[in-house]
């Protein structure tokens, strides 16, 4: 027996309906809808546990630097990292003399630190652009750290052009741990 089809004779969404794309998988079963876990107190309970001390510590002393592990019983300290850190400095402005010069300029609650990206330019040694990144309200504060900044010189390399890096200022009182 042979079948003639004849294309105006069948519906129009039979003539150009395209297979499915993905074949057909039939839907997995789901076996329990609800599953009970039981509570055992004794191996849930979290007794006398700071849970964020770590974390704090990591927020406000970062890891990248090895300074930040020291006390800060200067009234102002500076970490460098980055590349800059692999950097000697030739002229530090925050020497025990020069501190407690600057520190006369501050009247602000303390501590307070300020974070700055900059970049060093290898034929002076001098930081000639800097950029907060994590900066203060104050603008005494604000404006002592950009003095700090500029007063930097580090070790030059002839053959390099500019070297990048961070560079933090703590400013606490001169007691605090």
């Amino acid at each position: 027996m042979t079948t003639n089809i004849i294309p105006d004779q069948l519906p129009d969404n039979v003539l150009f309906t395209a297979p499915p794309s993905l074949p057909y998988m039939p839907h997995l079963p789901v076996f329990a809808k609800h599953r009970q876990i039981e509570y055992n107190r004794e191996t849930h309970a979290v007794v006398d546990i700071d849970l964020f001390h770590e974390i704090e510590k990591m927020v406000f002393l970062p890891s990248f630097s090895p300074a930040a592990k020291k006390s800060f019983s200067d009234p102002i300290s500076l970490l460098i990292s980055g590349p800059l850190a692999n950097k000697k400095l030739v002229n530090n402005p925050l020497e025990k003399d020069e501190q407690k010069k600057l520190f006369s300029e501050i009247n602000t609650q303390l501590p307070q630190h300020i974070f700055y990206s900059v970049l060093v330019d290898e034929q002076s040694g001098r930081i000639f652009w800097h950029e907060p990144l994590q900066s203060i309200e104050n603008a005494n504060i604000q404006s002592l750290a950009t003095k700090i900044l500029y007063e930097l010189q580090f070790t030059t390399t002839p053959s390099a052009f500019v070297t990048a890096g961070q560079v933090e200022l703590h400013f606490s009182n001169p007691h605090m741990d």
